[in-house]
């Protein structure tokens, strides 16, 4: 389960009347205090670098028409005037 269903199920929990402020705040404490393991790709998925590993030196060689930047995977064109 998630930190973010964890504090959903603690919210519905207080709001029910089931948990006091006091006991809603000790258990949130409780939650954002805990150590979180990353989640691990599934088999046979493979990794995308996170944005912070790519270079930003790193040239992106993307072809452009007089319509725009073409996309290299779909063709679909994209205007380069906002």
């Amino acid at each position: 389960m998630s930190t973010v269903d964890e504090l959903k199920g603690l919210k519905e929990l207080l709001d029910s009347g089931a948990l006091t402020q006091e006991e809603f705040d000790a258990e949130k404490k409780k939650i954002l205090s805990e150590p979180r393991q990353e989640p691990q790709p599934t088999q046979g998925a493979t990794a995308v670098p996170a944005l912070a590993e790519i270079p930003a030196s790193q040239p992106v060689d993307l072809p452009e028409t007089p319509e725009g930047i073409v996309c290299p995977k779909c063709g679909a064109a994209t205007s380069p005037y906002p």
